[in-house]
This record gives C-alpha cells, sequence and structure tokens, in this order.
C-alpha cells in the first residue's frame, strides 16, 4: 500500500481531524513527513508548477485550530459542517476559502477571499481582502418534520393511534409552512452573498505585510493530492 494510501487511510476516521487521538496524531504526522519526501511537484508557487495548484481542493485533515473549533460546532443540535474547500484561481492570484453549514432551518456558507503571491518556490502570502456569508436557503423540512406526527406511536408497549392529534395539529402545521414559504421567497430577493471588506485588505503595490497577512506552504502535490502548512505549525491535507 502506498504511503498516500495509508494517510488518507489514517485521516479517513478523525473527523478532518476533530476526533484524532494522539497516537493518530503521531502516526498522521509521520506519514505526511514520509509523503513530504517524495514530493513530486517541489516549486509548486511557481509558473511551472501553479497548474497543479489551481482548483478546488477539499479539506481531508487538518490541525488548525481555527477549523477544528468550527467543526466542535457540531455538536450542536442540528449543526452539520459540510465541505471545507480552498479554490485557488493562479491566473487571478485569488483564494477562496469555504465552509458549508447546514442549522436547523438554513443553508449556508461562510467564505473568505484573498489575494496571493509567491515568495518562494514553495511559499505563497495571503492577505484576505473580505469575509462574507452566502445567502441562505430556507430547509422548512428541517423545521415541519417536529410538528408532523408518525401514524401511530409506541408507548410502554401500547400503540397509539395519533390520528386525532395530527388533525389538531394540521392548522398549526399550515400556519408554519405559509410563514417559513414567505422567509424563503423573501430570502430569494437578497444578493447571491453578503461580503464585508477588510481593512488594509490586498497585496497592494508593495506588498507589505500586515495584520491579515498569513502564509501558506505546499509541501506535497500530486494531480488528486496537496499537503499544506501554515502558520503556527498547522498542517492540511487536501
Amino acid at each position: 500500500e502506498s504511503v498516500k494510501s495509508q494517510l488518507m487511510d489514517a485521516v479517513a476516521g478523525t473527523k478532518r481531524g476533530l476526533a484524532a487521538s494522539g497516537a493518530a496524531r503521531a502516526r498522521i504526522n509521520e506519514l505526511i513527513a514520509t509523503l513530504e519526501a517524495s514530493n513530486p511537484t517541489p516549486s509548486p508557487a511557481t509558473a511551472d508548477g501553479a497548474a497543479g495548484l489551481a482548483g478546488e481542493w477539499k479539506i481531508a485533515y487538518t490541525s488548525a485550530s481555527e477549523l477544528l473549533l468550527l467543526l466542535a460546532s457540531e455538536n450542536l443540535p442540528g449543526v452539520t459542517i459540510g465541505d471545507i474547500t480552498q479554490t485557488i484561481d493562479v491566473v487571478a492570484g485569488t483564494v477562496e476559502n469555504r465552509v458549508n453549514v447546514r442549522a436547523p432551518l438554513i443553508d449556508t456558507s461562510l467564505i473568505a477571499t484573498a489575494d496571493f503571491e509567491a515568495t518562494s518556490p514553495k511559499r505563497i502570502r495571503v492577505k484576505f481582502t473580505d469575509a462574507g456569508v452566502v445567502t441562505p436557503s430556507i430547509d422548512t423540512s428541517s423545521v415541519l418534520q417536529y410538528i408532523d406526527l408518525p401514524p401511530t406511536i409506541d408507548v410502554a408497549g401500547q400503540i397509539i393511534d395519533t390520528t386525532a392529534a395530527s388533525e389538531a395539529l394540521e392548522p398549526l402545521r399550515k400556519a408554519a409552512e405559509g410563514a417559513l414559504g414567505g422567509l424563503a421567497e423573501a430570502v430569494k430577493t437578497l444578493p447571491p452573498a453578503l461580503k464585508v471588506p477588510l481593512p488594509g485588505g490586498g497585496l497592494g503595490a508593495a506588498g507589505a505585510e500586515g495584520a491579515e497577512s498569513t502564509w501558506l506552504l505546499t509541501t506535497y502535490l500530486d494531480e488528486d493530492t496537496r499537503v499544506a502548512r501554515g502558520d503556527g505549525g498547522s498542517v492540511f491535507v487536501m
């Protein structure tokens, strides 16, 4: 089995790093180091390697504390963190980080956009320009399911017919359905996303470092796998 396959197997059961034990992290770090030693793209930030860097990359594992905190929000009732992606446009020199979020009533995405420039054959410097939220879609079924009753329920071994209760709740269901439907239609009239510019965003002509700047070192890159390291020693497997 290849080192890359072993790495993907190792991260598969960690909930993208959130549930990784100390032993699992040690094993993953060992596999990452071995994989990095055989990097087929030694200069991914240069013109020759940038084509492989372009596109959408989905997080399979991370040790970044800010992302682990976000993943931990899945412990809240009804909250699901979907794909966490980074999309790189090498022609425009931009990066978009996106986190898909599903919560009771809504589906949305958190987004952050940045400019980037290569500062070494492996390293890019990133400066965020804006952050925002994709206009949510309203999921009425997530609320109505709590009003709908099954045909029967089992209480201490006794089967109870819920037809009468369902009929009594029908006016409430229709009222909720109408209100939520109106809300869903109103949301459709909003802009596709609400973005807020970040102070001092963009690299600027001088490319000066700023509070919003960070860096990312791509240490392994092939046609479908990328390993990157960031500020504070965080690692990303994509």
